[in-house]
């Protein structure tokens, strides 16, 4: 971990809504693996969807929508141009960056991101909807659900059933893209 920490809402997204590219390890030579939503806030976490093209559009894509539904790949990590930081106080991030305000350029999916909580928490559809769930996707589902109640325990104000429900709407309008 690198010590250093970013506001989201200093998050600057103008820039990124004109090219929402979702790369592989922040390698900008290559084309993007998939195209983002709209990143959003939820609590003190940004949120967004990766939106991999069908199968065979993209053998980097493929094997990175792949190695996510194995299990091999959880992390993600943004890239962004910084525009207010200052150095960190607290002792136990002696050499971290507080980066206040930043534009955000593209965000990736990689092995080892610099904050180790910034992780996958869905899983990556076979390329078709399906009813039935396997094991391995349940587990995943199982494992979402935990990061989410982990997350909304760690959020300063306990939410209103009306402020749960509309975050809900608001989370499947972004992952429908409607």
């Amino acid at each position: 971990m690198a010590g250093d920490s970013v506001d989201v809402g200093g998050i600057e997204l103008a820039d990124f809504k004109k090219n929402s590219a979702v790369l592989d390890s922040h390698d900008s030579t290559k084309p993007p693996v998939a195209i983002s939503t709209s990143p959003w806030i939820s609590g003190d976490k940004m949120l967004a969807i990766a939106r991999f093209p069908a199968p065979g559009v993209s053998n980097d894509s493929d094997r990175i929508a792949a190695a996510i539904r194995a299990g091999l790949v959880r992390g993600a990590s943004i890239g962004f141009i910084p525009t207010k930081w200052s150095f960190s106080k607290d002792p136990a991030r002696p050499l971290g960056v507080n980066f206040n305000s930043i534009k955000l350029l593209e965000w990736s999916i990689c092995a080892i991101p610099a904050n180790p909580d910034a992780l996958l928490v869905g899983s990556v559809a076979g390329g078709a909807s399906s009813t039935s769930v396997d094991p391995k996707t349940a587990e995943r589902i199982r494992e979402a659900r935990r990061l989410t109640e982990k997350a909304r325990q760690l959020c300063s104000a306990p939410k209103t059933r009306v402020e749960r429900i509309a975050e809900a709407a608001e989370f499947r309008r972004k992952a429908t893209g409607s």
